[in-house]
C-alpha cells in the first residue's frame, strides 16, 4: 500500500522517497521472516554459535527475532 501512495498519490520526491523506503523496509522485514525467512536459522548458527536443528529449543525464534533485528 505505501509503495502505491508513494508512485500514484505523491508529487513531492522527497515525500515519495519516504513512502518509498518504507516500503521496502517492510519488504525486507517480510524476507527475513516469512520467505524465505532465514534470519532465525542464521542469527542461532552464525550469532549464537549453536549446533540446534530443533527449531522448537531456539532462544531465536521469529517473535524474539522481530524485535531484535
Amino acid at each position: 500500500m505505501s509503495a502505491l501512495i508513494a508512485i500514484f498519490f505523491v508529487d513531492d520526491m522527497t515525500t515519495k522517497l519516504l513512502w518509498g523506503s518504507i516500503a521496502i523496509l517492510f519488504l525486507h522485514f517480510f524476507e527475513e521472516f516469512g520467505f524465505p525467512g532465514g534470519f532465525p536459522l542464521m542469527g542461532m548458527k552464525i550469532l549464537m554459535n549453536s549446533k540446534e536443528k530443533d527449531s522448537t529449543k531456539w532462544n531465536c525464534d521469529n517473535l524474539n527475532s522481530l524485535f531484535g533485528n
